[in-house]
C-alpha cells in the first residue's frame, strides 16, 4: 500500500509522508471531523497532519497536538461525548445508505465517485489536487464542496450548497 500511495501522490504532485504507525486507528480523527461538522478546512488540516506531515493522530500526545494544530484544543475531551459518537455513527450510516463501500469515496453534487485510480488523469483528480493545493476555505464557499471520505471523514447528513 505504501508504495502505491507514494507512486500516486508523486504522480499527482501531492506532498505525502506516511504516519509513524500504519495501519492507524482513525477513530479519534473521525470523531474530530464529526465534532467539526465535517468543515472542509478542518478535514483538510486533519488529512494534512496525518498524510502530508506524517504525524501520529492515535496516541494521546499526537491527538492533543492535532487538536491544537486545528485550533480545537477542547476537542481532546469532547470527542468522547455521546453526541459526537452518535453523529459519527449517523454519518457512517448515511455513507452506507448512499452506497459508499470503500476509501476514498466522494459525494459531489449527489453523485458518488469511488477510488482515485480510475480518474487519475481526469477532471475529478485534478479538482481534488487543486482543492488540496488551495488555501483553506469554509464549507459552502465552493461548488461541489460535499466531498467526504466514507470511512475516513464520514458524510454529513445535510446537503452542502452547490
Amino acid at each position: 500500500m505504501y508504495r502505491h500511495a507514494l507512486f500516486r501522490t508523486e504522480r499527482l504532485g501531492i506532498p505525502f509522508k506516511m504516519p509513524p504507525a500504519h495501519p492507524l486507528d482513525p477513530n479519534k480523527a473521525l470523531r474530530l471531523a464529526a465534532l467539526a461538522d465535517g468543515d472542509i478546512t478542518v478535514v483538510r488540516e486533519i488529512f494534512r497532519y496525518i498524510w502530508r506531515q506524517g504525524r501520529d493522530c492515535a496516541s494521546a500526545e499526537g491527538f492533543r497536538a492535532l487538536c491544537e494544530h486545528i485550533g480545537m484544543p477542547d476537542a481532546e475531551t469532547r470527542i468522547d461525548d455521546e453526541d459526537v459518537k452518535a453523529k459519527l455513527r449517523a454519518n457512517n450510516d448515511r455513507a452506507v445508505e448512499l452506497g459508499a463501500f470503500g476509501v476514498p469515496t466522494f459525494v459531489i453534487n449527489d453523485q458518488i465517485f469511488w477510488g482515485e485510480g480510475h480518474a487519475a488523469d481526469g477532471a475529478l483528480c485534478r479538482a481534488l489536487a487543486e482543492l488540496a493545493a488551495e488555501p483553506p476555505q469554509k464549507s459552502g464557499n465552493r461548488p461541489g464542496n460535499a466531498m467526504h471520505s466514507a470511512r475516513a471523514m464520514a458524510l454529513k447528513s445535510d446537503k452542502r450548497s452547490t
